[in-house]
């Protein structure tokens, strides 16, 4: 097989198991995968000026970013969640519900997996963004999505027994759900990123909506329930992009229901308050009508201290001051 062939072969490979894996995310089953049982080398980190099909080696991979670093961190995402998996499933077979040495091995062990792929991505991808570059910033938004995602894959539950490690656990996951549905929507906000609207409009984060609505209805008065509401108000803005955007009916039945759970829920604790002014000026300037985003981020707000070492996610790097938006504009509260 030549070169040439040969790379062109892996790329496909790893979209087949990037889709297998969004399929697997779907129908909440990871247990099969074809990544266990198979070892298909990633695609080289190369442009596609660099094959061509008279060649005679393996290309050289290049450093920093290519035609490819956006798939290239999918499939290392998809790797990743695969390896995951397996400790998950070895787990669940050996050691049950029960904690026992060798289940503290394996969580060690996924610990450790998490890190490493962490630390590559950082060091050989998104240490070499610049925010000021529409692709780079992409990047780093759906970086940040997807490794938010495997962080909440890893957080360690609590002992049932204990009340407030457990409260502290789901704030923890209501708080990454956030993460990831405020990044998306300011991928999908972003004029600059308009060249890839198509694609992520048709990502819903189905599992992050719904788990945050699913908080919302059960502690309605969680710590960032003002945050939750404002980003929910935006989804449920034009409830119908949703199915425009390809989510399924079911999900959006489901969506719908949670979400009168979690109205309901807010409403029942705003009720005893409601006569009071301090009730009012809260349910106006909170969990008022949802803001509708104006204008995306321009590359200017962000502050040049941050273009050094982008990707770290630092807070600077999505803040943008109060003082230089109007009164329409949409105002992102915080994003880790």
């Amino acid at each position: 097989m030549s070169p040439f062939e040969s790379e062109f072969r892996r790329r496909a490979w790893w979209t087949i198991c990037r889709h297998e894996s969004a399929y697997g995310e779907e129908a909440k089953t990871r247990k099969t995968s074809i990544l266990h049982w198979t070892n298909i080398p990633m695609p080289s980190n190369s442009n596609d000026t660099d094959l061509y099909p008279n060649m005679t080696h393996q290309v050289v991979p290049r450093s920093g970013l290519t035609d490819v670093s956006l798939p290239l961190l999918v499939f290392q995402v998809v790797r990743l969640t695969g390896r995951l998996a397996v400790f998950v499933h070895e787990e669940e077979k050996n050691c049950g519900h029960i904690m026992t040495e060798r289940s503290i091995s394996l969580r060690e062990k996924s610990h450790g997996v998490v890190q490493m792929a962490r630390t590559q991505i950082e060091q050989g991808m998104l240490q070499h963004c610049d925010v000021s570059r529409p692709f780079d910033w992409l990047i780093l938004l759906v970086a940040k999505i997807l490794l938010t995602k495997v962080e909440i894959l890893v957080i360690e539950p609590p002992q049932q027994t204990d009340l407030a490690a457990v409260d502290a656990f789901h704030n923890i996951k209501l708080t990454l759900s956030l993460d990831i549905i405020e990044c998306h929507q300011l991928l999908i906000a972003d004029e600059r990123l308009k060249t890839w609207h198509w694609v992520y409009q048709n990502a819903q984060q189905w599992h992050a909506t719904i788990y945050v609505l699913e908080e919302l209805a059960r502690r309605p008065d969680a710590p960032c329930a003002t945050r939750a509401w404002q980003l929910i108000g935006v989804i449920f803005s034009d409830i119908e992009l949703l199915n425009k955007h390809g989510m399924k009916l079911e999900h959006r039945t489901r969506l719908l229901e949670v979400h009168g759970h979690a109205l309901r829920a807010r409403e029942a604790i705003l009720k005893p308050i409601s006569s009071s002014a301090s009730a009012t000026a809260i349910t106006e300037q909170s969990w008022g009508p949802p803001l509708v985003p104006q204008q995306p981020i321009p590359s200017a707000d962000l502050d040049s201290s941050t273009k050094s070492e982008p990707w770290q996610f630092d807070q600077s790097l999505f803040d943008i001051q109060e003082a230089q938006l109007n009164s329409n504009a949409f105002f992102w509260p915080s994003v880790i």
